[in-house]
């Protein structure tokens, strides 16, 4: 197991909330998680700052927004206080305007996607939404986490927290990219199903396998381009609470240390995005009308230049003072049906929305 080790270092409640207040009050930035299908509770205290990634003074926690730029991450590296050049500026967190993409407005952009792809301007987009939600007075964020720690054992578990970002909490079951000594592994993970009708004898979609046979192109296509041999898995269907999804894994030697070149080749995979990816990115910033901040960008530790773990952060929800803010996408296709894929932006909300 990968860790901080002491002192960084929780398991108790009351350890992670008194960091977390205490960075709150210093004006640090913070980050704890929880790795899949193991138990400890790592986190850090410190500074944001954008670097490439060999720059970064380990360890360290990857917070890469969905829209990043080539050859940066946003990152938080360890301090006990602010110093001079402190934090990487950039807008402090707003509320978006949700009003503007209600059921129908969702639905009227899912038929938006669905004719550019008719049209053949990309095969793929992945169209997401907000959900605002008001907390009661006593809600505390350290404990929604907790619970997300304990209710999805096979999930990467965060809450993430800085000056410029705001406050973020997720559980997100897709892997972005592992490093390991002289080896990487990533995931194609798509096609939603619920748990509800598997049990009821309910199989996978036709469209559901296209979807995520479009992600594993990609991914086949971009491993080929940085010259890097993989084998890969027959895909398989994973539970990850509430929904299913059809995962392939992929694992590829990288013996010369590139993850940086790996991770902006691969950021964002069509998973998150669309197929082809400067397309369908365009037409998401163009008519989401809204910014994604952390949903669908990268989190997680990064213990050496041999040593990462990050994930897509999905399943997540923003948190501004007394409100929060929900989100999920759905992957269109061509055959696309705009109801059901607005039913499956909700049942990815219930992920966090029934602890709420």
């Amino acid at each position: 197991m990968n860790c901080f080790c002491n002192p960084y270092m929780s398991t108790t409640s009351s350890d992670i909330n008194s960091t977390f207040q205490n960075a709150a009050s210093g004006h640090l930035s913070f980050a704890a998680w929880r790795l899949p299908e193991e138990t400890d509770i790592q986190h850090i205290t410190g500074i944001t700052t954008i670097k490439r990634f060999s720059e970064i003074n380990f360890p360290a926690f990857v917070i890469t927004p969905f829209d990043k730029k080539p050859g940066e991450l946003l990152i938080i590296e360890k301090r006990e206080r602010i110093e001079a050049e402190a934090h990487y500026s950039i807008n402090p967190p707003q509320l978006s305007p949700i009003g503007k993409l209600d059921k129908n407005s969702y639905i009227d952009l899912v038929k938006r996607g669905i004719n550019a792809i008719q049209k053949g301007d990309f095969q793929k987009v992945v169209l997401s939404r907000q959900l605002q939600i008001d907390f009661h007075e006593s809600f505390n964020p350290v404990e929604l986490f907790l619970q997300l720690v304990e209710a999805y054992p096979k999930a990467f578990v965060s809450l993430v927290s800085s000056p410029h970002t705001g406050t973020w909490i997720g559980a997100s079951p897709e892997l972005f990219i592992k490093k390991e000594k002289d080896f990487i592994q990533s995931i194609s993970l798509a096609g939603t199903i619920r748990s509800l009708e598997i049990e009821n004898g309910g199989k996978v979609s036709s469209k559901d396998q296209v979807e995520q046979e479009i992600v594993s192109q990609f991914i086949r296509e971009k491993l080929t381009f940085l010259g890097m041999p993989y084998t890969e898995s027959n895909p398989e269907l994973i539970n990850t609470g509430n929904l299913n999804h059809i995962k392939t894994t992929f694992t590829a030697a990288d013996p010369d240390s590139k993850l940086e070149h790996i991770i902006d080749t691969l950021h964002p995979t069509p998973a998150i995005c669309g197929y082809p990816r400067d397309r369908s990115k365009a037409f998401i910033l163009k008519h989401e009308k809204y910014s994604r901040i952390l949903y669908g960008g990268l989190l997680g530790p990064v213990y050496s230049l041999q040593n990462a773990e990050l994930y897509v952060n999905l399943r997540c929800i923003q948190i501004i003072e007394n409100k929060g803010i929900l989100y999920a996408g759905a992957g269109i296709l061509s055959n696309s049906n705009a109801e059901e894929e607005w039913r499956e932006t909700e049942y990815k909300m219930d992920t966090l929305r029934s602890f709420l």
